[in-house]
């Protein structure tokens, strides 16, 4: 993660680098500054705290751990950070799905152009439209093309990746839940 731009190049840096209070000091500008640059208030805001909160803890774990049990520990907290990660990408994650299937079955990939003009008459001059279009390459048939149109706008993952990073999570939490803070 790295010493923040303030603490780079300092010759107190080189000195107090193995220091334990200031290490924890450096550590909690860190969080103080992820805390404040990302505050939000929204349910993904307190995702990326707890995908903050299970890096730290499978760190934690990890480092100071000798015994088999401080490991699995942080291979828990590592296993619930990348199933919040999934709750929090779930969007993007549909997105790449889809746009492999689409390309499984068609051959290329779904893109939009967007063009826009500026009115100059009506009650909206001076505004400008935003259109639409998918690029198809030249050799793509006339009459598949709505076809693929539809294809593509039924293809919707979103809503069953959301459900199932959920659900993974919870699972993952009801298991790890006593024995994680002990």
């Amino acid at each position: 993660m790295g010493f923040p731009r303030f603490f780079r190049n300092h010759w107190f840096t080189r000195y107090f680098r193995k220091s334990y209070w200031f290490q924890r000091y450096v550590n909690w500008q860190m969080i103080k500054f992820f805390l404040l640059e990302n505050r939000e208030w929204d349910w993904t805001y307190l995702l990326k705290v707890m995908e903050k909160k299970f890096t730290y803890m499978g760190l934690y774990f990890a480092k100071r751990g000798v015994s088999e049990e401080n490991k699995k520990k942080a291979h828990a907290c590592w296993e619930l950070r990348k199933a919040v990660k999934d709750i929090n990408n779930y969007e993007d994650n549909a997105y790449i799905k889809k746009t492999k299937l689409f390309i499984e079955r068609y051959g290329f990939e779904y893109t939009l152009k967007m063009k826009s003009e500026k009115i100059t008459e009506g009650s909206h001059k001076g505004m400008y439209t935003c259109d639409f279009t998918t690029i198809y390459p030249i050799d793509f048939p006339e009459e598949k093309k709505e076809e693929a149109e539809e294809y593509y706008h039924s293809i919707n993952l979103s809503d069953g990746m959301y459900k199932e990073a959920l659900d993974r999570f919870t699972k993952l939490m009801t298991h790890h839940l006593e024995h994680l803070w002990d």
